[in-house]
This record gives C-alpha cells, structure tokens and sequence, in this order.
C-alpha cells in the first residue's frame, strides 16, 4: 500500500517552520557496495511501503554457508563474560569496540541498570588492549572516534550528570568536562514542575533514560544526544578546540512529557530489546555537521510537542477506528546551528515501532531501523523487524517490514557506499509463550536492503554462534573485495526477566570479520 506525497505529507510529515537550507548529506559509513541481488521495488517518489509482513516471505538466502571461501576471515574473536555492542573504528589493522559486561537485574539501592562498558582495540592476531575504562560510580554509556584517532567518551555518574572525556590511542586521557547545560533551568519545555524547584544540572535518571546518552562524531567534534530525568530529549553540540571541549548550540528535541517505564526494566543488557526503551536516542552526523536523531514517540508525547511547537505531527494510521494506539519514530534533522530544519514521523501503520539504530548514506538519506509489535488483535506476541529510508530533500519515507524466522528484530544498521542498507539483528526465538517471557534461541539475522532497486532483500549468512546470539553492530569496508563486520553476543540469556534465574544472565561477545562478495 502506499501514499502520496500530498498524503504524507499532510498527515505523517512537518517540516519545522525554518526554511530548510540544501542537503548535502555525507556518510559517516563510506564503506564499499558488497554481494547481494538487488531489493525492494521503491514506490514513487514521495510514498512509503509499511504493510506487516509483505516483504519477507520472499527474501531468501542466496549462499551455502559450507561453501568454502578461499580469503578466510580477517578476524574471528570471542570475549569471554561481555557483550560487544559497537563498532568505534573498523581499520583493517586495527578494529576499534566497546565491551559491556553483563550484570544482574537491580535489587537494592545503587543497583545501575548499565553495566561497566569498556573501549577495546585490537590488532588482528594479537592480545585485545582495553583503551579506557571508566572508575568509581561512572559508567561508559558510548564512544566514538575521531580522524585523528582519538576518541570522545561520554560518562554517566551514579546521580545522572554527564561528563565528556578525549583520549589518545594508547588511553592517556587529554580533555575532561562536565557536559551540563547552564540555560536549561530556563528553558521551562525541559523540565516539569515539581522535585525542589528548577534544576540545577541536567539529571539524567539512572537505568531508564541513563541508557539514552549517545555520541556522534563530527570530525573532531561530537554531538551528546540524550532523555533526561522529566521525558525531554536534548541534542548538544560539543567542538573540540586548542585541546578543550567547547560548549556549543543545544537543541530540544522533545519537550518534557512523563515517559511509560516498562517493567522490568531487564538488566544491564536488554536482551534483544524485547522491553520497549522509551527513553533511547539515536543519532549521525555527517561531516558538514548536519545531525538527524531518532526517538520514540506515542500519542501523549507527540501532543506535546504539537502543543509546545504549533506543528501537526501525527502517528502512521490506517485504521483509525483501533482502540489501541500506535507508536512511532521521530526523525529530527539539526543544522550545525542547532536549529530543527525537518522533523518527520517514520513508522509502520497502525503498531508499534521502536528504533533500535540509525545510519547516514552518502547521498542525502537516513535509515532508521529496528522492530514492530503489538499488532491489532496480537498484542506484543508478534515480533517483526523493520526498517525505513527517509529521503532528506523531500522529507518522505519508503518503510519495509521483515519477517525472520519465529519473531525477529534489527539492532544495528549500516549503509554501504553504493548505498544499499545493511542491517543485522536476531531472530528465530518466540515472545511471551505459556509459562516463560521468551521462549526459544535467537540467531543472528542479516539483511542487505536497497530500497532504491525492484527485487527482494538479501538474508545474508554469518559465521555460526553457540546458543541466544545476536548482531549489535554492522559494517562494511574494502574497495573490491569487501568485508562484512559483525559484532555482538552469543549464549546469552534467553530471556529479558531471566524468568527468576539470575545466574541465566551470561554472555559472550563476538567479533567477525568476514569475506562478502562485490556485486556483479
């Protein structure tokens, strides 16, 4: 099925009221076109696609996993006790991640919902090197990397304030400052009445919107993405001058709205996302600075921000006659000012989407990618993956859904330099059976998706996991013969409440660079 520009526009699409200037979006993700027959047939311009089920019966996996590939693996590496959950740098000499350590669901006070994370490099056939790890009461909630092979960390302490730190290759720290906001007890869509008056720092609630904070390099600069303790969602420019951050532009993103807390709020590592998240953010920058940030929004967010900016922004419908109402995707594009120049709801008519990530092309689009539940008459038994690719010029959207094996979802997405999507998660487990929450062991679940082309997506083969596995991060890289990077965990937990068995919380990361063949 799919819509009009006319009728999208009017219904699912404003554009803020500040003339957007000409797009000219560069990729953080310059990678290289890999293997794969072409995907889905585009609409016309201006229209999306977003009908539950329509795409992935015909996807179909075109390689024998027991051929053999005479240019083995680059790299094949388990870490022991962790996850990997994301790529930093992928060199071929010398790849970049970080490591999460999985911790127990919080039972007492100063229990943190966030495990201790860990920035590691590594290179190939040597020793993994832990380049920073956080101390006391501060976790690493995420990283990036900088031309210049430094990094950027951004750090959460047990109280919910925010801390940047700039580091070199070898771990020596260079920069530290705290990353709070002096105008934000002024801005009063930030916060909520009530707690002691205005506040004096911008809090962040540790274990719900803790997990929110999220870095996107620019250059050497970054952009602080985060959801603080009253619902708000907060977007910040830092430079990175004369070996000093500078504070740059702010952007509200959302204004203050009490956001739903799904309980439990699993552990430390939320197991293939089953348990909506509210409270993430995500977000890419290209290099002319322009940033586009991905949230989750429902009925009662969406009316505030209405309210608050006079726009008409309103949730992907069909049936409007359905008791329950959908949730979606807010995909907020800020220029290098701070200004909001596009904001667009991205989802799957009629349930719920989450995003789980975001990715830039080199040619002006963004892809948000993650998962759709709760379909009428369903509930949240059905799980499937979703994807959308948003046309920044035109402010549209063409959107698929997949369907894996049992349920499946997309965790981690990743565009090539040709401009095909690559998009990894798990699949093949089953949500909410008779007596447990989840039922069954993912595997991980990779597709290639050129919107743009007629044909089906791709399911791509990996190289085999033990036990619940999953990809958490994808990319790929080389000229001619390319690579395809996979990271994430395997023999994990099967379960996001582990069903009353806390020793069932283990995992295992895993890192996988293999061989993918160029395109004909």
């Amino acid at each position: 099925m799919a819509r009009t520009q006319e009728d999208l526009c009017a219904r699912n699409n404003t554009r803020a009221r500040l003339a957007p200037p000409t797009i000219t979006l560069v990729s953080l993700l310059a990678s290289i076109a890999a293997c794969s027959p072409p995907a889905t047939a585009p609409p016309q311009d201006g229209s999306f696609t977003s009908d539950a089920g329509d795409a992935s019966d015909a996807m179909e996996d075109r390689r024998d996993p027991d051929a053999h590939d005479p240019r083995a693996p680059a790299l094949d590496h388990r870490v022991s006790g962790r996850a990997v959950v994301a790529w930093l740098r992928t060199d071929a000499d010398e790849p970049w991640w970080i490591e999460e350590e999985l911790v127990a669901l919080p039972n007492r006070a100063g229990d943190r919902e966030i495990g201790p994370r860990s920035l590691v490099r590594m290179r190939p056939g040597s020793t993994p090197v832990t380049v920073f790890r956080a101390t006391g009461d501060e976790r690493l909630l995420s990283a990036v990397s900088h031309p210049s092979r430094a990094w950027t960390a951004a750090l959460v302490d047990a109280r919910g304030a925010v801390s940047l730190v700039r580091g070199n290759a070898d771990g020596s720290i260079v920069a530290r400052v705290a990353a709070d906001d002096p105008m934000f007890a002024a801005d009063r869509l930030a916060w909520l009445e009530g707690g002691g008056g205005p506040p004096t720092h911008t809090p962040i609630a540790p274990g719900r919107a803790e997990d929110s904070v999220r870095l996107a390099a620019s250059g050497e600069d970054v952009l602080l993405t985060l959801t603080t303790y009253w619902g708000s969602a907060l977007a910040y420019r830092w430079r990175f001058v004369d070996g000093a951050f500078v504070r740059g532009p702010r952007t509200l993103l959302a204004p203050a709205n009490p956001l739903p807390v799904f309980i439990p709020d699993t552990a430390s590592y939320d197991v293939f996302d089953a348990v909506t998240n509210p409270w993430s953010t995500h977000s890419c920058v290209a290099p002319d600075g322009r940033a586009y940030v991905a949230i989750w929004v429902d009925h009662s967010r969406l009316q505030v921000l209405n309210a608050a900016w006079g726009t008409r922004l309103s949730l992907v419908r069909r049936d409007l006659t359905i008791v329950e109402r959908p949730s979606d995707i807010l995909v907020t594009r800020v220029e290098r000012d701070g200004a909001r120049s596009l904001q667009l709801i991205v989802g799957t008519a009629d349930v719920d989407d989450e995003p789980f990530a975001i990715a830039c092309a080199t040619d002006g689009r963004v892809a948000v990618a993650g998962r759709h539940r709760r379909e009428p008459g369903r509930d949240n038994t059905e799980i499937h993956g979703f994807a959308a690719v948003i046309d920044g010029d035109r402010g549209t959207f063409v959107s698929r859904t997949f369907d894996g094996q049992q349920l499946a979802l997309f965790q981690t997405a990743a565009f090539d330099a040709r401009g095909a999507l690559w998009l990894g998660g798990t699949e093949d487990w089953v949500q909410n059976p008779v007596g447990v929450s989840v039922g069954g062991q993912g595997r991980p679940f990779v597709v290639r998706w050129d919107a743009r082309e007629p044909g089906e997506p791709e399911r791509v083969t990996v190289a085999a996991t033990r036990g619940h596995s999953e990809v958490r991060a994808i990319a790929v890289t080389g000229a001619n013969d390319a690579a395809l990077w996979l990271a994430g965990i395997e023999d994990g937990p099967v379960t996001h409440t582990f069903d009353g068995n806390r020793a069932a919380l283990r995992g295992d990361g895993w890192v996988s660079i293999r061989p993918v063949q160029p395109r004909p």
